[in-house]
Protein backbone atom coordinates (compact mmCIF):
# COMPACT_ATOMS: atom_id res chain seq x y z
CA UNK A 1 0.00 0.00 0.00
CA UNK A 2 2.78 2.38 0.93
CA UNK A 3 4.66 1.60 -2.54
CA UNK A 4 1.00 1.69 -3.67
CA UNK A 5 0.45 5.26 -2.65
CA UNK A 6 4.34 6.66 -3.52
CA UNK A 7 3.71 5.51 -6.71
CA UNK A 8 1.16 7.66 -7.04
CA UNK A 9 2.45 10.74 -5.79
CA UNK A 10 5.37 10.47 -8.63
CA UNK A 11 2.42 10.12 -11.68
CA UNK A 12 0.29 12.77 -10.26
CA UNK A 13 3.88 14.60 -10.78
CA UNK A 14 4.51 13.38 -14.20
CA UNK A 15 0.55 15.36 -14.55
CA UNK A 16 1.96 18.24 -13.29
CA UNK A 17 4.46 18.48 -15.45
CA UNK A 18 2.77 17.40 -18.49
CA UNK A 19 0.20 20.30 -17.53
CA UNK A 20 2.94 22.56 -17.15
CA UNK A 21 4.39 21.95 -21.08
CA UNK A 22 1.04 22.37 -22.26
CA UNK A 23 -0.06 25.91 -20.42
CA UNK A 24 3.61 27.18 -22.16
CA UNK A 25 2.73 25.31 -25.96
CA UNK A 26 -0.46 27.18 -25.75
CA UNK A 27 0.69 30.08 -24.98
CA UNK A 28 3.73 29.97 -27.33
CA UNK A 29 1.23 28.73 -29.99
CA UNK A 30 -0.77 31.46 -29.79
CA UNK A 31 2.41 33.94 -30.26
CA UNK A 32 3.28 31.69 -32.96
CA UNK A 33 6.58 30.76 -31.21
CA UNK A 34 5.18 26.81 -31.47
CA UNK A 35 2.92 24.79 -33.79
CA UNK A 36 -0.71 23.22 -32.92
CA UNK A 37 1.04 20.02 -33.35
CA UNK A 38 2.92 20.91 -29.86
CA UNK A 39 0.10 21.55 -28.22
CA UNK A 40 -2.00 18.47 -29.20
CA UNK A 41 1.41 16.28 -28.36
CA UNK A 42 1.25 17.60 -24.66
CA UNK A 43 -2.65 17.48 -24.39
CA UNK A 44 -2.21 13.91 -25.55
CA UNK A 45 0.17 12.96 -22.91
CA UNK A 46 -1.37 15.24 -19.99
CA UNK A 47 -4.46 12.70 -21.18
CA UNK A 48 -2.54 9.69 -20.95
CA UNK A 49 -0.69 10.74 -17.55
CA UNK A 50 -4.21 11.55 -16.20
CA UNK A 51 -5.79 8.47 -17.05
CA UNK A 52 -2.42 6.27 -15.19
CA UNK A 53 -3.20 8.51 -12.20
CA UNK A 54 -6.75 7.24 -12.07
CA UNK A 55 -5.33 3.48 -12.22
CA UNK A 56 -3.67 4.17 -9.54
CA UNK A 57 -6.29 5.32 -7.28
CA UNK A 58 -8.15 2.29 -7.89
CA UNK A 59 -5.41 0.13 -7.34
CA UNK A 60 -4.40 2.09 -3.96
CA UNK A 61 -7.68 1.60 -2.66
CA UNK A 62 -8.07 -1.90 -3.58
CA UNK A 63 -4.98 -2.40 -1.71
CA UNK A 64 -6.86 -0.55 1.59
CA UNK A 65 -9.56 -3.04 1.12
CA UNK A 66 -7.12 -5.71 1.46
CA UNK A 67 -5.36 -4.64 4.62
CA UNK A 68 -8.28 -3.55 6.17
CA UNK A 69 -9.91 -7.10 5.87
CA UNK A 70 -6.60 -8.12 7.50
CA UNK A 71 -6.78 -5.61 10.03
CA UNK A 72 -10.65 -6.74 10.84
CA UNK A 73 -11.86 -2.80 9.95
CA UNK A 74 -14.98 -2.44 9.45
CA UNK A 75 -16.83 0.04 6.72
CA UNK A 76 -18.82 1.94 9.47
CA UNK A 77 -22.30 3.77 8.86
CA UNK A 78 -20.22 6.48 8.07
CA UNK A 79 -19.29 5.09 4.64
CA UNK A 80 -15.95 3.88 3.77
CA UNK A 81 -12.77 4.29 6.44
CA UNK A 82 -9.35 4.98 4.24
CA UNK A 83 -6.10 3.79 5.25
CA UNK A 84 -3.33 6.41 5.75
CA UNK A 85 -0.20 5.37 6.29
CA UNK A 86 1.63 7.81 8.42
CA UNK A 87 5.02 6.41 8.04
CA UNK A 88 7.27 7.48 5.07
CA UNK A 89 9.65 5.23 3.88
CA UNK A 90 12.97 5.89 4.35
CA UNK A 91 16.46 4.09 5.06
CA UNK A 92 16.54 2.33 8.15
CA UNK A 93 20.26 1.92 9.33
CA UNK A 94 20.57 -1.56 11.10
CA UNK A 95 23.56 -3.22 12.47
CA UNK A 96 24.55 -6.59 10.37
CA UNK A 97 26.79 -8.35 12.46
CA UNK A 98 26.06 -11.76 11.42
CA UNK A 99 27.14 -13.71 14.87
CA UNK A 100 25.35 -11.61 16.60
CA UNK A 101 22.04 -11.50 14.77
CA UNK A 102 22.39 -15.34 14.78
CA UNK A 103 22.87 -14.99 18.45
CA UNK A 104 19.53 -13.11 18.66
CA UNK A 105 17.58 -15.76 16.64
CA UNK A 106 18.61 -18.72 18.66
CA UNK A 107 17.58 -16.68 21.69
CA UNK A 108 14.37 -15.35 20.36
CA UNK A 109 13.41 -17.75 17.07
CA UNK A 110 10.03 -19.85 18.40
CA UNK A 111 11.08 -22.79 16.29
CA UNK A 112 14.42 -23.04 17.90
CA UNK A 113 13.14 -23.19 21.40
CA UNK A 114 10.30 -25.62 20.74
CA UNK A 115 12.72 -27.45 19.16
CA UNK A 116 14.99 -27.02 22.27
CA UNK A 117 11.96 -28.06 24.62
CA UNK A 118 11.87 -30.93 22.56
CA UNK A 119 14.98 -32.26 23.06
CA UNK A 120 14.89 -31.69 26.96
CA UNK A 121 11.09 -33.58 26.83
CA UNK A 122 12.97 -36.82 24.89
CA UNK A 123 16.03 -36.62 27.49
CA UNK A 124 13.68 -37.17 30.31
CA UNK A 125 11.39 -39.66 28.75
CA UNK A 126 14.63 -41.45 28.08
CA UNK A 127 15.85 -41.33 31.55
CA UNK A 128 12.99 -42.81 32.57
CA UNK A 129 12.60 -45.29 30.70
CA UNK A 130 15.91 -46.40 31.38
CA UNK A 131 15.46 -46.31 34.82
CA UNK A 132 12.84 -49.06 34.34
CA UNK A 133 15.64 -51.43 33.29
CA UNK A 134 17.20 -51.00 36.41
CA UNK A 135 17.31 -53.13 39.39
CA UNK A 136 14.59 -51.78 42.29
CA UNK A 137 16.19 -51.57 45.95
CA UNK A 138 13.46 -50.57 48.45
CA UNK A 139 14.32 -49.54 52.20
CA UNK A 140 10.89 -51.24 53.77
CA UNK A 141 10.64 -50.09 57.96
CA UNK A 142 7.44 -50.72 59.91
CA UNK A 143 6.48 -50.23 63.52
CA UNK A 144 3.27 -51.61 65.35
CA UNK A 145 1.18 -52.05 68.53
CA UNK A 146 0.12 -55.40 69.20
CA UNK A 147 -2.39 -57.08 71.44
CA UNK A 148 -2.21 -59.93 73.32
CA UNK A 149 -5.77 -60.98 75.09
CA UNK A 150 -7.81 -64.11 74.68
CA UNK A 151 -10.73 -61.98 73.29
CA UNK A 152 -11.01 -59.07 71.20
CA UNK A 153 -11.77 -56.91 74.34
CA UNK A 154 -9.23 -58.27 75.38
CA UNK A 155 -6.61 -57.22 72.40
CA UNK A 156 -8.08 -53.58 72.19
CA UNK A 157 -7.20 -53.18 75.73
CA UNK A 158 -3.73 -54.12 75.31
CA UNK A 159 -3.02 -52.29 72.38
CA UNK A 160 -4.57 -48.96 74.00
CA UNK A 161 -2.28 -49.41 76.53
CA UNK A 162 1.10 -49.55 74.25
CA UNK A 163 3.03 -52.13 76.25
CA UNK A 164 3.14 -54.77 73.07
CA UNK A 165 4.44 -53.17 70.58
CA UNK A 166 7.09 -54.58 67.54
CA UNK A 167 9.06 -52.93 64.21
CA UNK A 168 10.62 -54.32 61.31
CA UNK A 169 13.33 -53.34 58.79
CA UNK A 170 13.51 -54.84 55.48
CA UNK A 171 15.35 -54.51 51.89
CA UNK A 172 13.55 -55.18 49.01
CA UNK A 173 15.81 -55.90 45.80
CA UNK A 174 14.19 -56.72 42.72
CA UNK A 175 15.32 -57.24 38.85
CA UNK A 176 13.47 -57.07 35.44
CA UNK A 177 13.49 -60.02 33.91
CA UNK A 178 12.50 -60.47 30.31
CA UNK A 179 11.56 -57.11 30.26
CA UNK A 180 11.11 -56.96 26.42
CA UNK A 181 8.60 -53.95 26.19
CA UNK A 182 10.67 -51.68 28.81
CA UNK A 183 14.39 -52.53 26.50
CA UNK A 184 11.97 -51.88 23.32
CA UNK A 185 10.24 -48.59 24.89
CA UNK A 186 14.12 -47.58 26.47
CA UNK A 187 15.29 -47.86 22.61
CA UNK A 188 12.88 -46.32 21.22
CA UNK A 189 13.16 -43.30 23.68
CA UNK A 190 16.65 -43.00 22.74
CA UNK A 191 16.04 -42.98 19.20
CA UNK A 192 13.66 -39.52 19.49
CA UNK A 193 16.56 -38.22 21.73
CA UNK A 194 19.26 -38.72 18.52
CA UNK A 195 16.40 -37.36 16.58
CA UNK A 196 15.16 -34.47 18.17
CA UNK A 197 19.00 -33.43 18.31
CA UNK A 198 19.61 -33.47 14.85
CA UNK A 199 16.50 -31.37 14.06
CA UNK A 200 17.85 -28.61 16.25
CA UNK A 201 21.09 -28.84 14.49
CA UNK A 202 19.45 -28.39 11.13
CA UNK A 203 17.16 -25.58 12.44
CA UNK A 204 20.57 -24.41 13.90
CA UNK A 205 21.97 -24.70 10.04
CA UNK A 206 18.86 -23.28 8.48
CA UNK A 207 18.45 -20.65 10.66
CA UNK A 208 22.39 -19.28 9.65
CA UNK A 209 21.65 -19.95 5.96
CA UNK A 210 18.52 -17.43 6.21
CA UNK A 211 20.43 -14.92 8.13
CA UNK A 212 23.45 -15.20 5.58
CA UNK A 213 21.09 -14.98 2.84
CA UNK A 214 18.77 -11.99 4.50
CA UNK A 215 22.26 -9.95 5.25
CA UNK A 216 22.94 -10.09 1.55
CA UNK A 217 19.50 -9.17 0.56
CA UNK A 218 20.05 -5.98 2.83
CA UNK A 219 23.57 -5.24 1.45
CA UNK A 220 22.52 -5.54 -1.80
CA UNK A 221 18.96 -3.46 -1.62
CA UNK A 222 20.93 -0.57 0.16
CA UNK A 223 23.41 -0.48 -2.75
CA UNK A 224 20.28 -0.10 -4.71
CA UNK A 225 18.88 2.58 -2.96
CA UNK A 226 22.30 4.69 -3.61
CA UNK A 227 22.03 3.82 -7.15
CA UNK A 228 18.56 4.42 -7.95
CA UNK A 229 18.85 7.70 -5.67
CA UNK A 230 21.88 9.05 -8.26
CA UNK A 231 19.66 8.02 -11.18
CA UNK A 232 16.78 10.18 -9.66
CA UNK A 233 19.34 13.10 -9.72
CA UNK A 234 20.96 12.60 -13.17
CA UNK A 235 17.34 12.39 -14.86
CA UNK A 236 16.28 15.59 -12.96
CA UNK A 237 19.75 17.33 -14.23
CA UNK A 238 18.53 15.99 -18.38
CA UNK A 239 15.23 17.35 -17.89
CA UNK A 240 16.39 20.30 -17.27
CA UNK A 241 18.63 20.93 -19.69
CA UNK A 242 16.36 19.56 -22.23
CA UNK A 243 13.69 22.24 -21.28
CA UNK A 244 16.52 24.54 -21.26
CA UNK A 245 17.11 23.44 -24.97
CA UNK A 246 13.40 23.45 -26.03
CA UNK A 247 12.76 27.26 -24.39
CA UNK A 248 15.99 28.29 -27.26
CA UNK A 249 14.11 25.80 -29.61
CA UNK A 250 16.81 23.32 -29.99
CA UNK A 251 14.22 20.65 -28.78
CA UNK A 252 11.01 19.74 -29.26
CA UNK A 253 7.62 18.81 -27.05
CA UNK A 254 8.59 14.55 -27.64
CA UNK A 255 12.15 14.83 -26.29
CA UNK A 256 10.96 17.05 -23.28
CA UNK A 257 7.91 14.40 -22.57
CA UNK A 258 10.11 11.53 -23.05
CA UNK A 259 12.57 13.18 -20.52
CA UNK A 260 9.94 13.50 -18.07
CA UNK A 261 9.10 9.56 -18.63
CA UNK A 262 12.54 8.86 -18.37
CA UNK A 263 12.45 10.94 -14.89
CA UNK A 264 8.94 9.48 -13.82
CA UNK A 265 10.68 5.83 -14.19
CA UNK A 266 13.36 7.04 -11.93
CA UNK A 267 11.42 7.98 -9.02
CA UNK A 268 9.54 4.71 -9.64
CA UNK A 269 12.49 2.29 -9.67
CA UNK A 270 14.05 4.18 -6.24
CA UNK A 271 10.91 3.92 -4.42
CA UNK A 272 10.68 0.49 -5.40
CA UNK A 273 14.48 0.14 -4.41
CA UNK A 274 13.14 1.78 -1.19
CA UNK A 275 10.41 -0.85 -0.72
CA UNK A 276 12.73 -3.72 -1.34
CA UNK A 277 15.24 -2.47 1.20
CA UNK A 278 12.83 -1.72 3.84
CA UNK A 279 11.12 -5.71 3.34
CA UNK A 280 14.56 -6.62 3.43
CA UNK A 281 15.12 -5.85 6.81
CA UNK A 282 12.31 -6.59 8.01
CA UNK A 283 12.59 -9.87 6.54
CA UNK A 284 16.00 -9.89 8.45
CA UNK A 285 14.42 -9.35 11.97
CA UNK A 286 11.53 -12.01 11.24
CA UNK A 287 13.99 -14.31 11.04
CA UNK A 288 15.96 -13.40 13.82
CA UNK A 289 12.79 -13.63 15.76
CA UNK A 290 13.48 -10.23 17.11
CA UNK A 291 10.44 -8.60 15.13
CA UNK A 292 7.86 -8.00 17.94
CA UNK A 293 11.02 -7.31 19.94
CA UNK A 294 11.88 -4.24 18.14
CA UNK A 295 8.07 -2.60 17.78
CA UNK A 296 7.89 -3.60 21.28
CA UNK A 297 5.09 -6.09 21.11
CA UNK A 298 4.96 -8.47 23.82
CA UNK A 299 3.20 -11.97 23.85
CA UNK A 300 2.14 -13.10 27.52
CA UNK A 301 4.17 -16.27 28.15
CA UNK A 302 7.29 -15.74 25.51
CA UNK A 303 10.48 -15.01 27.35
CA UNK A 304 11.65 -11.84 26.07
Amino acid sequence: LIYARETLKVLELAVDQADSLLAYNSTACELGLRTESDVLEAKSALINREQDVLDQEKLVCDLEDKLKRLLNISTGTDGPVRVIPTDSPEVIQVELDWEQILNDALRYHPDYQASKTAVEKNELQAAVAKNSLLPDLNLITSYKINGSGETVGDNFSDIGSGDTYGWEVSLNLSFPVGSNYAEAAYEKSKIDVKRSQLSVEDLEQRISTEIQTAIRNVEVNREKVDVMTLSVEINELKLEKEEERYRNNLSTSFFVLEYQKDLMNARNLYNKALMDYTMAVEELKLISGTLLKDINISIIGIKS
